[in-house]
């Protein structure tokens, strides 16, 4: 059994691995006998470096523990920074879960948290560029702490909406954002199939409507199990 954390800005999720199934885990809630049977952890942190410390604390000090980064290349996937490892690893194991689960294809994949991150990715599977935007949440931040007499509101994903008072209006255009963002990064380049994860997933692919859009929660643990017996 392995350990896959995936550790963001805002939180950390894990899953125990064995023989191609998830189980979704609370860290603190695994037992002796848990930890006992793990062989290692693979990690893909996008968080600070007091994070990433707190988190390592959370784990046993003799198991073994594998810091993943982006790369030029990885199993058939080709990096398109210059310098690949300042691609966000959460981006870079986005994209090799989404080639696993729909390989030779031509895909556009959303990973919708704090921040929204749009990766394109051809069916040859060389990566050929991407987004970055603040999320629904973050844009409410923004907004709020930049003007004097806005406040947030509680957002409801359920639709979008015209707005009839200033908190809803931001609420209701820092959707209409982010769903413009996606609307105009699926017409930019050809693909077949857009791959969605991340908290606000859902949705974006309930406002999309369309067979192609696809949710995958685990997306990023599909990426970090590729890792499992691979040095």
């Amino acid at each position: 059994m392995h350990l896959l954390i995936d550790q963001g800005n805002s939180r950390t999720k894990a899953c125990l691995y064995k023989e191609g199934v998830f189980t979704d885990v609370v860290l603190s809630e695994l037992t002796p006998t848990d930890w006992q049977s793990i062989k290692q952890a693979l990690i893909g942190s996008v968080a600070s470096a007091e994070q990433r410390q707190q988190l390592r604390t959370l784990l046993p000090a003799t198991m073994p523990v594998r810091w993943l980064r982006s790369s030029a290349q990885a199993f058939g996937i080709s990096n398109s920074y210059q310098q690949p490892e300042k691609l966000g690893v959460d981006r870079w194991l986005a994209l090799l879960g989404a080639a696993a689960l729909y390989p030779k294809q031509r895909l556009l994949v959303i990973d919708a948290g704090t921040a929204v991150t749009m990766d394109w990715l051809d069916a040859d599977g060389q990566h050929t560029g991407g987004w970055i935007l603040a999320g629904l949440q973050t844009q409410q931040r923004i907004l709020v702490s930049a003007t004097a007499q806005v406040e947030a509101a509680t957002m409801s994903l359920q639709s979008l909406l015209p707005a009839t008072s200033t908190t809803a209006a931001v609420a209701e255009g820092a959707k209409a954002a982010v769903l413009g963002a996606v609307q105009q990064a699926i017409q930019l380049q050809r693909i077949e199939r857009v791959v969605l994860t991340g908290g606000d997933g859902a949705f974006i692919q309930q406002q999309l409507n369309n067979n192609a859009v696809l949710l995958e929660p685990k997306l990023i643990f599909y990426g970090l199990a590729r890792f499992i017996d691979n040095n």
